[in-house]
């Protein structure tokens, strides 16, 4: 009798095509999940890049800058660095920022603010890598500061890298394990930018400023990168909890209300948790400037339109964007993909003891014809 012989072969057949699609799957997803923040580094002390090997170094971000008391009561302009951490691939970014516009504003933006000298460019870790033809590709900058005026005000700023997307020519921090290209190195964070902030007169002990970095909520659109999936673009839409103010404290101590968290060189991802030590939801500004919400986002009063409008909404690509907080393409592995592996795993071993039970009526195992 050989009424079981198609029945075992089926079941063998797609035990083992179970397990080459899981494997496959997984394979062709070996990426670490993106967990991508942005930061403003208040004190960029330590931060820099090094033309002679394409390196960038971000040092551990201090999002508080203090001065000492009596502090400068006149007009005066200090430099942040805009910092991304934990993200693979990326082609370009964009920054919300909320502001009072008669205390703390930014003045102006350098989206460049390093030079290679050994091929005569400007970079920041948006353009990082080196192309084929041996030169850093350019940068297309977007964004609009309104004027000065007390009270809320918000800019939008961004840039992206021009030309064709590419896994390598798309920058990483910390880098894969293999990396898709050695041109470059950042292994602590990327400095998209240098922010000019002006500090108003009369702030002298007046209590903490703030810039809020802040995601789509009162003030679409939010910040976010986009970043190559392997075919495409995709936006990953930063939420609250992946996005760290800048403070400033003019002539007392500084005492920011969140703690940033260091990134691990080796973590490859999931840096997007809260701070060590932090007395607030990272991102979030409690006891921030007056003006901004429990949550640390500046809110407009009723019937109130914030002052300018950025150039652009999407100042970097979008094609086959996505849509969410901290997901995109090329994250983890699905839940389907581990069910289809599990299956095979007790499916294969399961068929073959089936086979070998029945082998008596199986003819090529047992011989017969």
């Amino acid at each position: 009798m050989f009424v079981l012989r198609f029945p075992i072969l089926a079941l063998v057949l797609a035990a083992t095509a179970a397990a080459a699609a899981g494997f496959l799957l997984v394979a062709g997803e070996g990426r670490a999940i993106q967990s991508p923040r942005l930061s403003l580094d208040m004190v960029p002390v330590g931060n820099g890049y090094d033309a002679a090997t394409n390196t960038m170094t971000v040092a551990p971000i201090d999002n508080c800058l203090g001065s000492d008391p009596p502090g400068n009561d006149a007009q005066h302009n200090h430099v942040a660095e805009l910092i991304v951490q934990e993200v693979e691939d990326l082609i370009g970014w964009q920054a919300r920022m909320n502001y009072d516009g008669g205390k703390m504003r930014p003045a102006s933006v350098n989206f460049t603010p390093f030079a290679d000298s050994a091929r005569g460019q400007n970079v920041s870790f948006t353009n990082l890598p080196i192309d084929a033809d041996g030169v850093h590709r350019d940068i297309v900058s977007a964004g609009a500061i309104p004027p000065a005026a007390p009270g809320p005000q918000t800019t939008l700023i961004g840039a992206t890298y021009s030309g064709a997307t590419t896994a390598p020519i798309s920058p990483d921090t910390p880098p894969k394990a293999p990396p898709d290209d050695t041109s470059y190195s950042a292994p602590t964070g990327g400095i998209l930018a240098d922010i000019n902030l002006q500090v108003l007169a009369g702030q002298a002990n007046q209590g903490l400023l703030t810039m809020d970095l802040d995601d789509a909520s009162p003030n679409p659109p939010g910040s976010k990168v986009v970043v190559f999936n392997g075919a495409g673009a995709s936006d990953i839409n930063l939420a609250e909890s992946a996005l760290f103010d800048g403070f400033h404290a003019e002539g007392t101590v500084c005492v920011p209300p969140v703690t940033i968290a260091p990134t691990s060189p080796a973590s490859g991802g999931g840096g997007g948790g809260g701070g060590q030590g932090s007395t607030a939801e990272p991102g979030t500004s409690a006891g921030a400037s007056p003006g901004a919400s429990p949550s640390g986002q500046r809110t407009l009063a009723p019937g109130e339109t914030p002052s300018g409008t950025p150039k652009t909404s999407t100042p970097t690509a979008t094609a086959g964007s996505g849509s969410g907080g901290n997901k995109g393409d090329g994250g983890g592995t699905p839940a389907w993909v581990w069910v289809l592996i599990a299956l095979a795993l007790v499916g294969l071993p399961a068929a073959g003891y089936a086979a070998w039970r029945y082998r008596s009526r199986l003819p090529w195992f047992s011989g017969r014809g």
